[in-house]
């Protein structure tokens, strides 16, 4: 591959976001070296229930941006499948139990977005959602940022001057992030889910 950026990028993290970001950034021209404290996917990542939809958080809201997210998403599905023989992706759309508070939010989106269907007084169908294989879509992104040149490293990143060398850095670090040094100022919290 040509390189029309030679700017080099740490990107620390090796999940799913990690190895989108790297993915991205490798098709930019740029180069990238992608660090973890553990192999790809070791952490959060590799316990995913694998369950994908637009349909977030404990109010079931659709994000601005939720199309796009899930068009990209099934991008990098196709990508990693060219990389992985076993399957990415195994279910098309999703059954889901639902609070009457979230009920209410999906009956709005049965009609303005057209993706879901009411099954039951507690019961959804996302034909938009899908159930991913998260371990197989970790091993087929990272063999396809492999193929595009990235440069893995597995230690641990103590401080952010340890990233001096690189044009800029990118921390993809998930619940890592809590304890990350230099981030003690920042007000940060963890969430589930």
């Amino acid at each position: 591959m040509k390189r029309s950026n030679n700017r080099h990028i740490a990107v620390v993290g090796a999940g799913f976001a990690g190895l989108a970001l790297s993915w991205y950034l490798l098709t930019q021209g740029a180069r990238v070296t992608l660090i973890d404290k553990n192999e790809p996917g070791s952490g959060a990542s590799g316990v995913a229930s694998g369950l994908m939809h637009p349909y977030v958080g404990q109010r079931a809201l659709r994000s601005k941006e939720a199309s796009v997210s899930m068009e990209m998403s099934h991008k990098l599905f196709a990508e990693a499948s060219l990389f992985e023989k076993r399957p990415i992706v195994g279910s098309r759309f999703l059954i889901r139990k639902v609070t009457a508070e979230q009920m209410k939010a999906f009956k709005s989106h049965c009609v303005v977005y057209k993706d879901v269907k009411i099954l039951s007084s507690d019961t959804v169908r996302i034909d938009s959602g899908c159930a991913v294989y998260s371990q197989n879509y970790i091993r087929g992104l990272f063999a396809s940022c492999k193929d595009k040149g990235v440069e893995y490293q597995c230690k641990r990143i103590s401080d952010v001057n340890d990233l001096k060398d690189f044009d800029g850095y990118a921390l993809t670090l998930g619940a890592g992030a809590l304890g990350f040094p230099g981030f003690e100022d920042l007000s940060l919290r963890g969430t589930r889910g």
